[in-house]
């Protein structure tokens, strides 16, 4: 910013010392203080700022002036315009506050020194959100399976909300997204590129660019399909869907660094999905990188543990829809995947571990963090589930839904929870235990020492308003329901009834499903 874009205003330090601080004023006369840098990109700079008439903290990203990307500021210009008149919403017309970008009607600001413009944000807390760059780089700073199905089922929802409105995002990558590695909510920034317009602001990021942008130079919706599945790619796999030995092999011969040659490797023509059905000559196997001699085989090994129902819409992006946009798998089918898998669990066995990992159908998988065994479970269901069935879903519990509703269900909904009450039946007291159950949550409230922390996790599933329990230690529990008598070990779970047993210490402890 120039002096003429801003004002200087002394005010007086904590320590008593007097400092100025720059006043810049938006178009609606709102007057914010800028602060330090907390950033730098190829046409922007972000700077910590806080807003004077309510002190409310945020961010203001200030486009630098360009002779050479005059033409692309209009368009970011535009769309900023239009995205403070018409946010991305979700579809009931509620703030969508996953989406960092122009904050309100105050948020833009004209800079007429510089001839160019900056517009107000909210800021970001990255003490508790991580750039999902920065998520694999170790077993300890990679989220729980559960918790990345979440975090991606919110990704695909957002890109749901702005396609609803006929918008396309354009630049999805893996620096713009941000995780909560223990709940799995998200923040998305850099939405200066979403519009509903045809006028080009970006290609889009290496790496994430969809092969026909390369020719066309114009993503779009189906872009942004593209884009999707390189991130989720990146989150459950590692390293980009189309390098191969074949792309590498290219690379080596040439001369070439991978961005160098982006167009080439990634674009139509020679793009190839390292994991194809039909055509294995991208393949990962033979792959080197020196600097990190197993990499790949940690890649074929994440993917030999991702679930037939992601690899179909995988195989739907990348070996179909390389060719033909329209063949790829939507935000709606992720989601719907994605919910599905959440249900399809199973946590460590491994005392020292109990982290969540993908549930194993078929050979011997280990734990990605410890390498401990995992139990094997039934195909689509968990094993003697008394009725659980392939639609149980481990979402908020909102009591019936309707199958006449035309959106997916809002992962971020807050809507009541659903309760259940016991009654302890031997040893400590007749005083119901009530549990108010939300999400995929293991519950701890302590109702015997021999229990561990977390120590049951309830399902919900939506077509028959039906709540399972599912048992998370490592003993074996004993139900009895009217005539009926079964066991529950780890990992499975069954449907609660009214006036069901559960004896979950033999002599010790059972419980007595009052209502649900």
């Amino acid at each position: 910013m120039k002096p003429g874009d801003y004002v200087l205003k002394e005010r007086m330090t904590a320590d008593g010392k007097k400092d100025k601080e720059k006043i810049v004023v938006s178009s609606t006369g709102v007057s914010y203080a800028v602060g330090k840098s907390i950033g730098r990109g190829g046409l922007a700079c972000c700077y910590r700022a806080v807003r004077i008439d309510n002190g409310n903290p945020c961010v203001i990203k200030v486009f630098e002036p360009d002779a050479l990307k005059l033409k692309v500021h209009k368009s970011i210009r535009k769309n900023i315009l239009d995205l403070i008149k018409k946010p991305v919403t979700r579809p009931d017309g509620s703030p969508l506050n996953e989406l960092i970008g122009p904050l309100d009607k105050d948020s833009f600001i004209p800079l007429p020194a510089s001839r160019s413009f900056a517009y107000i944000m909210n800021p970001v807390d990255t003490e508790k959100y991580k750039k999902i760059s920065k998520l694999r780089s170790s077993k300890d700073a990679y989220p729980d399976i559960d918790v990345m199905l979440t975090a991606c089922k919110k990704i695909a929802y957002i890109f749901y909300c702005i396609h609803k409105k006929g918008m396309a995002y354009r630049d999805l990558n893996n620096q713009n997204v941000f995780i909560d590695p223990e709940t799995g909510d998200i923040r998305i920034i850099d939405c200066d590129n979403i519009s509903d317009r045809p006028e080009k602001t970006i290609d889009g990021t290496f790496g994430f660019i969809a092969p026909e942008v390369y020719q066309t130079g114009s993503p779009d919706t189906f872009s942004d399909y593209y884009q999707i599945a390189v991130l989720f790619y990146f989150l459950f796999v590692g390293g980009n869907p189309l390098y191969g030995k074949k792309t590498e092999k290219y690379l080596l011969d040439n001369g070439f660094s991978e961005q160098e040659a982006a167009d080439i490797i990634y674009g139509k023509d020679m793009a190839l999905f390292a994991f194809d059905p039909k055509d294995t000559s991208n393949s990962l196997k033979g792959c080197k990188d020196p600097a990190n001699p197993h990499l790949y085989e940690i890649q074929i090994k994440n993917w030999e543990r991702v679930p037939s129902r992601m690899k179909a819409l995988f195989f739907k992006t990348f070996s179909a829809g390389l060719k033909d946009p329209k063949k790829r798998a939507s935000d709606e089918e992720w989601i719907h995947v994605f919910d599905s898998l959440l249900a399809d669990t199973v946590r460590c066995r491994n005392r020292a571990c109990r982290r969540v990992n993908f549930a194993v159908h078929e050979g011997n998988q280990t734990c990605i963090y410890c390498g401990s065994r995992l139990p094997l479970l039934k195909e689509g269901s968990l094993p003697d589930t008394q009725g659980l069935e392939k639609d149980l879903t481990d979402t908020q519990i909102t009591g019936k839904q309707s199958h006449e509703r035309k959106d997916p269900v809002d992962p971020s909904d807050k809507a009541e929870t659903r309760k259940a009450v016991f009654h302890i039946v031997r040893d400590i007291s007749s005083k119901p235990i009530v549990l108010e159950v939300t999400k995929n949550k293991s519950v701890a409230c302590g109702i015997y020492p021999g229990l561990p922390k977390n120590w049951i996790k309830f399902l919900y599933k939506h077509s028959a308003d039906e709540l399972a329990a599912v048992n998370q230690t490592n003993m074996t529990w004993q139900i009895r329901y009217r005539d009926q008598s079964f066991q529950c070990r780890f990992g499975q779970g069954f449907i609660l009834r009214k006036d069901m047993y559960i004896t979950v210490l033999p002599g010790k402890l059972a419980l007595r499903v009052v209502e649900v």
